[in-house]
């Protein structure tokens, strides 16, 4: 369904597969060879077969809505943000690279360099770990949670 409670209601992409073009509140949605349109760009990691929705990349979301989509098996947006953010692996690397370079406060272990910083990014850990960190450090601003992840060599 799309796009959401907060903006007029849902759409069934049922009826979109069936019409082939839509107009919803001010979006043409258009669906062709099982890919999904929204003024004319595709929405990228959504693919309909038959009768199945494939979405492919990653979710972001919150530990709750995480617990409803697995329950549920399914996506809905809340009211706070009516929208679904879907994106290919990877896509966010480019992000987690800024945040490093500016946020990042490099630190000398024992078994290696290390890196923390404050970010909701969490992207950033494996991104720092692929840039040759032993351990990495990030603390979500928003949750106040802070997430360790290393690669100790064995020596």
């Amino acid at each position: 369904m799309l796009p959401g409670a907060g903006y007029g209601g849902y759409l069934k992409l049922s009826e979109l597969v069936a019409k082939g073009t839509l107009l919803f509140n001010e979006v043409l949605l258009e669906y062709e060879d099982g890919n999904v349109f929204a003024n004319g760009k595709i929405i990228q990691g959504v693919h309909i077969q038959e009768k199945v929705v494939r979405i492919t990349g990653i979710h972001y979301t919150s530990w709750e809505n995480a617990t409803q989509i697995r329950s549920m098996l399914r996506i809905e947006p809340s009211l706070q943000d009516p929208f679904v953010y879907i994106s290919a692996p990877g896509s966010m690397t480019g992000w987690a690279e800024e945040e490093i370079k500016k946020k990042g406060i490099y630190f000398e272990t024992k078994l290696g360099k290390g890196v923390a910083l404050e970010t909701i990014n969490d992207e950033a850990i494996r991104t720092a770990q692929l840039q040759g960190t032993t351990i990495a450090l990030r603390k979500d601003p928003k949750k106040k949670f802070v997430r360790i992840k290393a690669s100790i060599p064995i020596i």
